[in-house]
């Protein structure tokens, strides 16, 4: 992969003049997310290398030119991250982090992972904080062991799930002022129709207009 017609590894850097190569995994790799965590920079996505050292799918840069892994990382893809209760949570395809069992969500502290309850029954594909709890989408229908139609939310200790949640996988979620925006493959949410895309004011799912006319994957 090429950034400025300079060979970049699947993540660069912008300096203000070029674009620098900052060393993630060998060919065929990819980054999903990023997030800044205490003041550093976290890629997560199916990578077993970050500037020549092992990290398995989720690496910390300091900004000018230190990776360290997170421990032993995760062992499959890491599809979103969200910084929570001074925490950073970790959703994808795993159910190990750093060598403990965490089906598909996990969350660092800057030093070790911890379990987020009992997870979810499926991948995870979007984190996001809102209102003081953090809501999780994905390809699930369990969450905490409980029913939890594709999303759910957490608020610190236990899961519960989202007024009935979707027909099929939430891909993207969005915090703005009043609302949190689900984005993904559905068709209905709360039991009624919306076209890959809905709101959820705290109570109700809304649809926001006729919705969209193809999924929202990201």
């Amino acid at each position: 992969p090429l950034s400025g017609n300079k060979p970049v590894n699947y993540f660069s850097r912008w300096n203000g003049i070029s674009w620098d190569s900052l060393g993630v995994g060998p060919g065929n790799c990819k980054v999903n997310k990023l997030a800044v965590y205490n003041n550093d920079i976290y890629i997560g996505g199916g990578f077993p290398s970050a500037g020549g050292i092992p990290v398995n799918n989720i690496a910390k840069f300091n900004g000018t030119s230190q990776w360290d892994s997170l421990l032993s990382g995760t062992n499959d893809e890491v599809h979103t991250m969200a910084v929570y209760n001074n925490e950073l949570y970790v959703g994808g395809m795993f159910d190990t982090a750093g060598g403990m069992p965490v089906n598909y969500i996990a969350k660092w502290n800057g030093t070790n992972w911890l379990a987020v309850g009992s997870g979810t029954n499926n991948p995870v594909y979007a984190l996001e904080s809102h209102n003081g709890k953090l809501y999780a989408g994905g390809s699930f229908t369990q969450a905490g062991g409980n029913p939890a139609n594709y999303i759910a939310v957490w608020d610190g200790n236990n899961w519960s799930s989202v007024g009935g949640g979707t027909n099929s996988s939430v891909m993207a979620l969005l915090s703005l002022p009043g609302n949190l925006y689900a984005g993904g493959w559905f068709t209905t949410a709360g039991g009624n129709s919306a076209n890959y895309i809905a709101a959820w004011n705290g109570t109700n799912w809304a649809s926001i207009g006729g919705g969209m006319n193809v999924a929202l994957t990201t």
